[in-house]
């Protein structure tokens, strides 16, 4: 008998996985396309504090989610959407081992390229980048924080200046090292202080890593929407490998 192949199911998809004592669940979507050869290249989502929950389903509807519906040709690839449930942040140590579980159980059943696994997120999600990246600094070939702090919740709304934040980002640098960085935020946040992300780049800069920083004048918190909807990003985003660094 000829088996029949059903075609490959792309869109935003449900999983779900067990981690430590719970059932958790995240949306996983899936590119047109053909796979290329060495696999798919491969996005871990953080969002920020207002989409969490356990439905799966909030983390798409703000941020990267909403500009794949938009431009879907501009991911060539896979994007994994983990969720918090409240009260956490992604700059707490199981938070983040919560993360990189469902960027290991999306592995299990798709083939992605190793070299070009990348990591973004929005305010909380931000901060997130800042605290993965630098505790996985062999792991991602790009970050990309989006009105970020430095870390949730009492430092993204204390003094940016402060002895114990400035330690964060020469440690945070340090650790980050000769990854690329793109990183966003708006002149006039009322939220995240611009000044968390100025002095984070500041601190890469001092240290020689590869990174680049828009700022958006006259605009507040939600400057997801210009971010994605730079053209240049995604083509900058994907073409970020890993072996190119070594």
């Amino acid at each position: 008998m000829t088996r029949v192949h059903s075609p490959r199911e792309s869109g935003f998809v449900d999983r779900g996985l067990r981690h430590g004592q719970r059932d958790y669940r995240y949306q996983l979507f899936r590119s047109r396309g053909e796979r290329p050869e060495r696999g798919w290249p491969l996005i871990l989502f953080l969002h920020g504090a207002g989409e969490r929950g356990r439905d799966g389903l909030l983390p798409t509807q703000v941020g990267v989610g909403t500009a794949i519906r938009r431009h879907v040709d501009r991911s060539p690839g896979l994007v994994v959407f983990p969720q918090l449930g409240g009260g956490r942040g992604w700059s707490q140590p199981d938070a983040a081992e919560l993360a990189m579980a469902c960027l290991a159980h999306s592995r299990q059943d798709e083939t992605v390229d190793p070299a070009r696994i990348y990591l973004n997120g929005i305010s909380m999600g931000g901060t997130g980048v800042w605290y993965l990246g630098a505790r996985y600094p062999d792991l991602f070939a790009a970050l990309v924080p989006v009105c970020g702090g430095v870390n949730y919740p009492a430092a993204a709304s204390g003094d940016p200046a402060a002895d114990q934040n400035l330690a964060i980002y020469q440690a945070r640098a340090a650790a980050i090292g000769q990854t690329p960085v793109w990183a966003f935020h708006g002149a006039d946040d009322p939220i995240v202080a611009v000044d968390f992300t100025r002095q984070m780049i500041s601190t890469l800069h001092r240290l020689g890593s590869p990174v680049r920083y828009t700022e958006y004048q006259a605009c507040g918190h939600d400057i997801w929407e210009p971010a994605y909807g730079e053209s240049e990003l995604w083509r900058w985003l994907f073409g970020q490998c890993r072996e190119s660094r070594t």
